[in-house]
């Protein structure tokens, strides 16, 4: 209709509906949860009778605009934690991954190169670095994991790039929806050698201790903090 021949439009709203050109019009409200969040127009120069099948599909439209703009801000929420994510992970001195729900390996960050090898898309196999007597213990403590839904905890000898060895802690979380289900796995792997080399010494120190306590002969004290020492370092 006409909005002249509304009664109803306050004075200060006729203005902004002259200068915006608008005679016949129809306005949808958006109301969510009991809040109105949006109001959308429909209108054109000249009177019009709106039909109910015309104002349905003005309320239709405007829902699924809404609908639309609610992914694209989800959506942009996702892609900055996502970012904000990926700019920690990368600055972090141990490794970060992520699998999907099954178990699968997707990303990683640099610092899993010096283990995984270059990024593509797709973690490595766990044969491929795993030692072979820690493989199927591993796997194992993995499966269950992913079968259960709940945080993972392994520690295993892990082959670097290097082809050497090491002592790797890993633990994962499970990422969960509204629903409890799993859709993704977040993952650190910590490499441990350092701390294995210095729980070595600590313990040397206390063999040695032991050893010489109540030792006086100065042959003796060389000969054994030789062989201690010759055993800690492999000679």
């Amino acid at each position: 209709d006409d909005w002249r021949e509304v009664v109803d439009v306050l004075p200060e709203e006729q203005e902004t509906i002259r200068r915006l050109g608008m005679i016949g019009f129809v306005m949808v409200p958006l109301v969510k949860e009991g809040r109105l969040v949006a109001l959308m127009t429909v209108q054109q120069t000249g009177p019009r009778r709106w039909t109910a099948a015309e104002i349905w599909l003005a309320e239709e439209v405007a829902e699924r605009i809404w609908a639309a703009l609610e992914r694209a801000r989800a959506e942009g929420r996702r892609r900055e934690t996502e970012n904000q994510f990926r700019t920690l992970a990368e600055n972090m001195p141990d490794i970060c991954w992520v699998a999907d729900a099954n178990g699968d390996g997707f990303w990683y960050n640099q610092r899993g190169e010096s283990l995984y090898g270059p990024r593509t898309g797709r973690a490595p196999r766990l044969s491929s670095y795993c030692h072979p007597d820690d493989l199927e213990t591993i796997r194992s403590a993995w499966a269950d994991a992913i079968a259960r839904g709940v945080r993972y905890e392994a520690t295993a000898r892990y082959r670097a790039r290097d082809g050497v060895y090491r002592p790797f802690l890993s633990r994962a979380e499970p990422v969960k929806n509204s629903l409890g289900e799993v859709v993704q796995w977040c993952g650190v792997v910590t490499d441990l050698t350092e701390q294995v080399a210095a729980k070595q010494r600590l313990q040397l120190l206390q063999q040695l201790n032991e050893a010489l306590r109540d030792e006086l002969s100065s042959d003796a004290i060389l000969s054994t903090t030789t062989e201690l020492l010759g055993r800690a370092l492999g000679a």
